[in-house]
């Protein structure tokens, strides 16, 4: 039966939809802007390598984090953007200007502005267009940047490996992986899981799970904690392991 109802769904699908049509690229450069008190505009370049003509809209929204690491977008009118909407001819260039309206001395301040394609359909094409979005990262660099990551605790129960990376500077942190390394006591690795990073916002922190195979867990004495970022190792923390904190 649920294979029937779902041969059912693909046929409307088809019927509905005769064909899928990706939107027209567009290539960004650069992928990030860095602001500060002594250059208060850049200019980010925009190519369409589509076939056809490309509409962008343009928004922009002040860029924080909750307190599990959320990215949390609002409303902003400290960052100004010319144009807001553009088009571009097949092959043609624009430059897009971005300013700031203030700054601040103490902490590093972050952005995203998105590009977004605005559809333009034609009479009579029926079909389903997938649209281009793009996020640019824009930081307001503070004068007194002080970049600081920390480890907070490694907690190891049941088989399970929490560790919390907090950000305890003042400009953001791109975190590139948090690796989790288990030895025997005698320097032989005997686990090791990766997992990706992403922006830490300044103050914000984040909490890492790690599982433990269970036929392993036991033979383990020590969990080495490293956070890597794209400035390389910001911090590494290590914990002793007993049968205790291995599933029963």
């Amino acid at each position: 039966m649920k294979k029937i109802f779902l041969s059912l769904l693909i046929y409307l699908f088809l019927f509905l939809v005769p064909f899928l049509t990706f939107a027209g690229s567009f290539k960004v450069l650069p992928m990030k802007v860095f602001l500060d008190q002594k250059k208060n505009a850049e200019k980010i370049i925009v190519k369409n390598e589509s076939e056809n003509d490309l509409t962008l809209q343009l928004s922009i929204f002040n860029w924080k984090q909750d307190n599990k690491a959320n990215d949390v977008y609002e409303p902003t009118e400290n960052i100004i953007i010319t144009p807001k909407i553009l088009t571009l001819k097949k092959g043609e260039e624009r430059v897009i200007r971005v300013g700031y309206v203030k700054y601040s001395e103490e902490k590093e301040l972050s952005y995203r502005i998105y590009l977004e394609e605005i559809s333009a359909e034609k009479p009579g094409v029926m079909g389903l267009k997938m649209l281009l979005k793009v996020g640019i990262p824009i930081f307001i660099t503070s004068a007194k940047e002080k970049p600081a990551g920390v480890i907070e605790g490694v907690e190891i129960q049941n088989g399970k490996i929490k560790a919390n990376v907090k950000n305890n500077g003042n400009s953001h942190l791109f975190l590139t992986s948090i690796k989790a390394v288990g030895d025997d006591g005698n320097g032989k690795d005997l686990f090791q899981q990766d997992l990706k990073g992403w922006y830490l916002l300044p103050g914000v922190s984040k909490t890492y799970l790690f599982d433990i195979p269970g036929n392993v867990c036991r033979k383990l004495k020590t969990i080495t904690i490293d956070a890597k970022a794209d400035v390389g190792t910001i911090a590494r923390r290590k914990a002793s392991l007993n049968e205790s904190a291995c599933p029963k």
